[in-house]
């Protein structure tokens, strides 16, 4: 949802701000075009760094699967990599086919690419996720992963998928 409001938000965005500094003073059209060049690095660099997490993620799964012998390792790593830009679900999405596909494989494989999703869910949850996108919005990775948490609380999944830009912005605009 966000790529897709990102998306129209930005075609628009030229019209939009025409009609914010026309309703605005002339003196405060100055700070109004810091705040909304402000609001669009921080929206495009968030952007940014959930598609490199995706790419990250894609080949990680890509390769661990490769090493485990799951066959179709490179389809089930871009599947991943895509369902991963679904916030909370897409990680457990993204590892049903792979598990479906090595539960047809001897038995340790499955054990296998479950501990390897566990372990490169946990790298990405921990280590990418609040480095890129906290770096990307202007925030320290602990602040990050600190909006993560109250945003699921506050709004659930929504509230996740808005927390970490949003606070980006709360911090820019302070």
């Amino acid at each position: 949802i966000v790529l897709v409001v990102t998306f129209y938000l930005l075609l628009d965005a030229r019209r939009f701000r025409v009609l914010i500094l026309r309703a605005l003073e002339p003196p405060n059209r100055a700070g109004a075009r810091r705040v909304f060049y402000e609001i669009a690095r921080v929206f495009g660099a968030y952007i940014r760094s959930q598609l490199v997490v995706a790419i990250s993620l894609g080949v990680l799964v890509t390769l661990a699967l490769a090493i485990i012998g799951v066959p179709y390792a490179v389809l089930l790593g871009a599947f991943a990599g895509i369902v991963e830009l679904i916030p909370m679900l897409g990680p457990f999405l993204g590892a049903i086919p792979a598990l479906l596909i090595a539960s047809t494989q001897p038995f340790p494989t499955v054990l296998w690419v479950a501990i390897a999703f566990v372990v490169i869910q946990q790298l990405e949850s921990n280590v990418l996720v609040p480095r890129l996108t906290g770096n990307a919005v202007g925030l320290h990775p602990l602040a990050a992963i600190l909006a993560l948490l109250a945003g699921f609380e506050a709004g659930g999944i929504i509230g996740a998928l808005f927390a970490v830009p949003l606070v980006g912005l709360i911090w820019v605009l302070i």
